[in-house]
């Protein structure tokens, strides 16, 4: 009933990137998109605890709301170095394709239908992580079509630069999504390719990362 594939170009040796998904049981798929303000071993280890602090809180007890608030006040506890991480934390229902999410800062995620059309998950936005205590955060629901492929992903891909300066930009990446062929190794490659087509000479200069996931609907065996 699930397709999901990842995967992670640095822009240096080590990234401040990171993606996340597990089972919280058999039924609910935890995922999560983030991106540490910086680069370096300093943007690498915030993100590590960002990411640790991440799993222990996510559960299927308590809205994403209250589960962004509470992890935002942990990492402005330990948060000498004034970084922040921007994150989308989102749980699937498997048996209906009801999907929960947060936003905090993060860029929109894409979804793909079963016809090939795209179009981008506007939510409310929320304030990046770690940038200050007692924030509220807002839960958004949408559900899933049968065929439906979610596409998370940093600034990484919107923000990729030609030898001109000119961004990439988000309708670009609509029209690639588009114009791939169905399955998510496909999507992946060609935005992948695309990327480093428009980029051409120019160096890359922020980490690249995106996570698919493709909702098929529920076997009941």
């Amino acid at each position: 009933e699930l397709r999901l594939l990842a995967g992670m170009t640095p822009a240096k040796g080590v990234g401040g990137d990171f993606y996340d998904f597990f089972f919280l049981d058999d039924m609910h798929l935890a995922m999560v998109m983030a991106d540490v303000s910086g680069k370096g071993m300093a943007a690498a280890l915030f993100m590590v605890e960002a990411r640790t602090v991440l799993r222990s809180r996510i559960t299927t007890d308590r809205s994403l709301a209250q589960i962004a608030e509470a992890v935002n006040n942990i990492l402005c506890e330990n948060n000498e170095n004034g970084m922040f991480v921007t994150a989308w934390i989102g749980i699937l229902t498997l048996p209906t394709g009801r999907l929960r999410c947060v936003n905090a800062g993060h860029c929109y995620p894409l979804i793909r239908h079963g016809d090939g059309t795209a179009e981008y998950l506007e939510h409310v936005d929320g304030m990046v992580l770690a940038g200050m205590e007692d924030i509220p955060y807002t839960q958004q629901e949408y559900h899933l079509r049968q065929g439906d492929a979610v596409l998370l992903y940093t600034d990484g891909v919107t923000e990729d630069a030609n030898e001109s300066g000119e961004l990439y930009g988000e309708q670009r990446l609509k029209a690639c999504v588009e114009n791939s062929v169905k399955d998510l190794e496909g999507m992946l490659d060609d935005i992948k390719r695309e990327l480093k087509e428009y980029q051409g000479s120019a160096p890359q200069a922020d980490d690249i990362t995106m996570l698919a996931v493709q909702w098929d609907g529920y076997r009941y065996d």
